[in-house]
């Protein structure tokens, strides 16, 4: 990589972390963070929710992190959990109205 690509990726990466940390701070005051709200962003409008996995793929996440992130969502009143119809092992996530 040349000089100026990496004081370019370099400047790219302190925007991004500042903007996050704005992002955070703004949401702060909702109890939430960045990749919550991204996560509820992802729902869309038919009511219908989605899987978790397919959560984790919108988000670009990994089981673990896309289980732990629904945790904490449910935990504070955002999403709800039903059982899949096709697949009771599955679990179908719904926006909750606060």
């Amino acid at each position: 990589m040349t000089q100026p690509n990496r004081r370019m990726n370099w400047l790219l990466s302190r925007a991004y972390r500042r903007m996050v940390a704005r992002l955070d701070a703004g949401l702060a005051d909702l109890g939430l963070t960045g990749t919550q709200s991204g996560a509820l962003f992802s729902f869309g409008d038919d009511g219908e929710g989605m899987l978790i996995g397919e959560l984790g793929a919108k988000l670009g996440l990994g089981q673990s992190a896309t289980s732990g992130l629904v945790q904490r969502l449910v935990a504070a009143g955002f999403i709800e959990r039903e059982a899949e119809e096709s697949d009771g092992r599955a679990a179908r996530l719904k926006l909750t109205r606060l």
